[in-house]
């Protein structure tokens, strides 16, 4: 890959060849690719959503081994853009937290925090509540234990939901949360 900067486009195009190579270089030269592939998460197409997410682990991934306080910093940024106050919305941040934390596990002093986010206020948790039991299963994965405190709180999103999409992610949760 040339060192010259990728636009959304481009980077679009590359999340759609589903390649870690190019995401791997990039962020070995360019910290930003965070926040670019923050902005994919708002695509209309699920599979770049999804590549974005998971390129942002690795990119994290790659970039902590050199700066650890920049993914550190850019973790309490997507926390910060959960809250309403923030007032910048990201819909996707739950997934891209998750998906940072699974990658980066040496970042588990945001395991806590992760599991806070299950008790959003009422308004929010409906939008944020699929991507925050994804990111707590997807967290379970590499470290189970850690995330069992939110184990109470999953079941009881997975017996009373009437959302279909956040009961099916319940009912995975559970799956990560309960596997040996």
């Amino acid at each position: 890959m040339d060192s010259r900067l990728y636009d959304l486009p481009e980077l679009r195009h590359l999340l759609l060849e589903a390649d870690e190579l190019p995401f791997a270089e990039l962020a070995g030269r360019k910290k930003s690719i965070l926040s670019q592939l923050t902005a994919l998460t708002y695509d209309s197409d699920p599979e770049v959503i999804s590549q974005a997410i998971q390129m942002t682990g690795l990119a994290a991934k790659i970039i902590a081994e050199r700066d650890p306080e920049y993914v550190r910093n850019y973790l309490l940024r997507l926390f910060w853009l959960v809250n309403d106050e923030s007032g910048g919305i990201c819909w996707r941040a739950p997934e891209l937290i998750g998906e940072i934390l699974y990658t980066c596990p040496q970042f588990s002093q945001f395991f806590p925090m992760l599991i806070s986010l299950i008790n959003l206020e009422k308004e929010d948790a409906p939008r944020f509540l699929p991507g925050i039991l994804w990111a707590i299963g997807r967290v379970a994965q590499v470290d189970r234990h850690a995330m069992l405190s939110a184990i109470r709180q999953v079941q009881t999103f997975s017996l009373q939901s009437q959302d279909p999409a956040a009961l099916e992610m319940a009912i995975w949760c559970m799956k990560q949360l309960n596997r040996k």
